[in-house]
């Protein structure tokens, strides 16, 4: 007799990890620690002969994404337009700490929040170093759920920016008729 069922089954292979050598020009990988182990940041800088804007951009994933996902739109902006760059993968998804299988599950946008957070934190640092201690602008990219991620940050001023963009983002009641569906 065939075993029919499906079996639910997690696993901790991470997706479409691009190798370092395989980065584009001015990419950086960083593993940023957090309380339950480490997030993926990419860094995407212009050229040192370039002139670098005052502000730069923080990129959040939605569901299923990574900061990968990200990578022909911030080396677009990095090496045309100048901007810095920073595009970040939570907890379970790219090269990023992979949590139990019901931790995924109950995920909060707060948890997911706390890992963009400690991301957006990391990045003002970065961003410091690379301007010469001056203090430039943020602003935050999201994307689904990245968005509402974003929003939620906001909502609960943990971080201050100085710009928003929401491409197609989910609303915190269109989550649960979601999860309803």
């Amino acid at each position: 007799m065939t075993d029919t069922t499906l079996r639910r089954q997690w696993t901790s292979k991470p997706n479409k990890i691009i190798p370092d050598e395989a980065l584009p020009i001015n990419t950086t990988r960083h593993l940023i620690p957090i309380p339950s182990g480490s997030i993926k940041i990419l860094a995407i800088e212009p050229s040192v002969s370039q002139q670098q804007r005052d502000h730069y951009l923080f990129f959040q994933h939605g569901a299923f994404g990574h900061a990968s996902m990200w990578l022909p739109s911030a080396s677009f902006l990095s090496q045309e337009h100048n901007y810095s760059c920073y595009a970040i993968s939570i907890r379970g998804h790219g090269a990023s700490w992979v949590p139990e299988y019901f931790q995924m599950w109950i995920m909060s946008l707060r948890t997911a929040g706390g890992d963009s957070v400690a991301g957006i934190e990391w990045a003002k640092v970065e961003a410091r170093k690379r301007s010469g201690e001056a203090e430039g602008g943020m602003v935050l990219v999201g994307h689904s759920i990245g968005g509402a991620i974003m929003r939620s940050i906001l909502l609960r001023h943990l971080v201050k920016v100085d710009g928003l963009v929401l491409l197609t983002p989910i609303s915190g009641s269109g989550i649960y008729a979601l999860f309803l569906n």
